[in-house]
């Protein structure tokens, strides 16, 4: 009995919210029961119900549970079935289905994430990598550029908690330099801590002339739901998330931004956020009470008042923390 062995503070059930039907190796008891009488569940919905009945046990005796989403040889994402019942889960758009491949162009398509299991569970991330992006390979590799742009708006797009994966030392060999990982930390926290428990208004599709429509409009007019560029409006914050190859300018607050392929604004009470094109670069920037972030990528950008060459992280105790070219940071003052 957990409680009666004072077990608490987190836990991961990893494999328990994937197809309850099929027999995993390693959980053979997710194989449905045809005997007479079945001593584990019959039907899929008595292996859902069933695992309903642990999660819910987990998270009274332990505390938040955690699960890896679902993925393998099936098309429904059973980890859906778990909201309320799970607390945070590593949500992928592919399956690895014959038909749901990562890599694969995806449709962006983020309403019944956002109004539906937003509310109940934190999506964290995109799935791993390997079920994100294309013939990726099985030691894993360092992230282009490009690549880590198109997972972080995805994840703003549905709404997910940020999250990464490390091989723990930032060096040249992992999947983000430590600058990388820095910047995803601080931009993440920032931005999620927004829009997690923020009441949803509504998703708009922005047609080819910049007409906002819903999703109802953009289904029923094909409009191109694997680029498209989305308006999420939260109650206390907006974004702006450009899926489509061509830029896309974006006027909000009175600014006019520049959105590049995989670029975004967002904007709410007291905090302004993008990573768009500033003199032709694209670049990075967040100003919030807590801190400010700016990263010319490489390149001398002015920020208003503000310039940063490389990451610059600015905590409201008046620390700062600054990458150098060679990739190590340093910090500086109290």
């Amino acid at each position: 009995d957990l409680a009666a062995a004072g077990a608490g503070g987190a836990d991961l059930a990893d494999v328990a919210t994937w197809n309850p039907a099929y027999p995993w190796p390693g959980a053979p008891d997710n194989v449905l029961d045809r005997g007479a009488p079945a001593a584990h569940p019959a039907t899929v919905g008595d292996g859902i119900r069933a695992y309903k009945r642990l999660l819910a046990g987990l998270q009274a005796a332990v505390g938040p549970v955690s699960a890896g989403g679902a993925h393998g040889p099936w098309e429904v994402g059973y980890d859906t079935f778990y909201t309320g019942y799970l607390d945070a889960v590593s949500r992928a758009l592919s399956t690895g289905s014959a038909d749901q491949q990562a890599g694969a162009p995806y449709l962006v398509v983020p309403d019944y994430e956002l109004a539906a299991v937003r509310p109940g569970l934190v999506g964290y991330g995109m799935g791993g990598y390997e079920r994100f992006f294309a013939d990726w390979p099985a030691g894993g590799r360092p992230l282009t550029e490009a690549e880590h742009d198109e997972w972080q708006a995805t994840v703003l797009a549905y709404g997910h908690a940020g999250a990464w994966q490390t091989r723990g030392d930032g060096g040249p060999g992992d999947f983000l330099d430590a600058a990388g990982q820095v910047k995803a930390y601080y931009l993440s926290r920032a931005l999620q801590s927004r829009y997690l428990d923020a009441a949803l208004i509504g998703v708009g599709y922005v047609d080819a002339v910049g007409v906002e429509r819903d999703l109802g409009w953009a289904l029923a007019h094909d409009l191109d739901l694997a680029g498209p560029r989305l308006h999420v409006r939260y109650d206390s914050l907006e974004l702006w998330i450009n899926h489509s190859a061509s830029v896309w300018s974006v006027g909000a607050g009175g600014n006019v931004y520049l959105l590049p392929e995989h670029g975004w604004v967002a904007r709410g009470r007291d905090i302004l956020a993008y990573s768009a094109l500033v003199e032709g670069r694209r670049a990075d920037f967040l100003d919030a009470p807590e801190w400010r972030v700016l990263d010319g990528r490489g390149r001398m950008t002015q920020f208003g008042s503000d310039a940063a060459r490389d990451l610059v992280v600015r905590l409201a105790d008046g620390r700062r923390l600054e990458a150098r070219p060679d990739g190590s940071l340093v910090w500086f003052g109290p």
